[in-house]
């Protein structure tokens, strides 16, 4: 500025009975307030005015004040404070949109702000790990889901756990989880985890209605819940089986039958993790015995404690997945059940018609899609022929 400011003529102006001439320095000084090229001389001068003006009786003065503040960087702390004490529809769009609040100034904001306020936070850009999990810890149902709407929200896998915790005691649990399952961030094991608690809400539900029997619905809903969790396995990434291998085994949903399904889409990759995790034998090393032949399927069927069932069909999967591995996509689903249904009609001399009626069986159940189609119809031929 050309010429030094008079603090005492800006108070006396400030003092103003006129609203409007008190609007018009509140402006100009929040202009000053927010210049980097401000001397610190004229900050010190305009900032005590411009807090006494952020508590001004006249709403529109104050409204001023957050206008021009909005979003700058360069914005005092204790102003930012000031306005953020103001009413909701002022003080939310400046802590919803202020780059001058860090972490640290958030966290303490957070001590004392009512909901509203913590509801604009949840809105906000760059949100670090401490400050999510307090908004996750101090939210109420409103917070946690303008935190789940936030796409710039990172959510690491403890602050999901948190949130799932916090969102099983909601009123509104079944919208929160939708849109906890619409996170793209959300990590595979907590997909599963949704995936079991809406298996166990429809077992509660169908008994609560009297609908099936007990085992009927347990049978069911098992059903349900495994077709889904092979959806789950179908879509995963290749640095998630792992991990989703590992949380199944724990929750008691790595069965042989999810085994099989993963097989007959042709996801080897999770079979050997969950081989690995029931055999507590490294992934690299279950690879090798996987595609080494039956003798390998067989020792590690063992060691695992599953059912000798399993080695035909997963023998014709490692061999179907070993021969389009040298041609082309492995992952290509549709002609990986195709290519199972020919290679058990056609390939194992040593297979009886019960084998092959044993694995049309377990593609027409597994398999899905194109796949159990063709199993069933085949399946029919042999009984017509039998």
């Amino acid at each position: 500025m050309s010429v030094p400011l008079d603090s005492e003529f800006i108070d006396r102006i400030a003092s103003d009975p006129d609203p409007i001439v008190r609007l018009r320095l509140a402006v100009q000084l929040a202009s000053v307030a927010i210049d980097p090229d401000a001397t610190e001389e004229e900050l010190a001068t305009v900032g005590p005015v411009l807090l006494k003006l952020s508590a001004d009786p006249d709403k529109e003065v104050r409204r001023a004040i957050a206008g021009v503040v909005g979003t700058s960087p360069h914005a005092p702390i204790d102003l930012v404070f000031s306005i953020a004490a103001d009413d909701e529809d002022i003080a939310c769009p400046v802590i919803e949109g202020s780059q001058a609040l860090d972490e640290r100034a958030l966290l303490a904001m957070m001590e004392v702000c009512d909901q509203p306020r913590l509801e604009a936070i949840a809105c906000r850009r760059g949100l670090t790990r401490e400050v999510v999990h307090q908004l996750i810890r101090r939210g109420d149902e409103d917070v946690l889901a303008s935190l789940l709407e936030n796409p710039d929200s990172r959510i690491d896998a403890d602050g999901y756990r948190l949130l799932h915790a916090r969102i099983k005691q909601a009123k509104h649990a079944v919208e929160l989880e939708q849109m906890l399952q619409a996170r793209p961030d959300l990590p595979v094991e907590m997909k599963a985890t949704l995936l079991s608690a809406r298996a166990r809400r429809l077992v509660a539900f169908t008994r609560q209605n009297s609908w099936l029997g007990a085992r009927g619905a347990d049978a069911v809903i098992g059903d349900v819940e495994e077709r889904a969790l092979a959806k789950l396995i179908e879509g995963a990434g290749r640095d998630e089986v792992a991990a989703l291998a590992r949380h199944l085994a724990r929750s008691g949903s790595l069965t042989p039958s999810l085994i099989l399904r993963a097989a007959c889409i042709g996801r080897m990759d999770f079979v050997e993790q969950a081989f690995s995790v029931l055999t507590r034998t490294p992934a690299r090393r279950v690879h090798n015995m996987l595609f080494s032949g039956a003798t390998g399927l067989r020792a590690l069927q063992t060691k695992a404690r599953l059912p000798a069932s399993l080695v035909p069909p997963l023998r014709v999967a490692t061999d179907v997945y070993r021969d389009l591995a040298k041609s082309r996509d492995p992952a290509d689903r549709r002609r990986f059940g195709r290519l199972m249904i020919e290679r058990t009609l056609t390939a194992y001399e040593g297979f009886s018609e019960a084998d092959k009626r044993y694995l049309l069986k377990v593609l027409s159940r597994y398999g899905g899609g194109e796949t159990a189609v063709l199993a069933k119809k085949l399946l029919s031929e042999f009984a017509v022929a039998a």
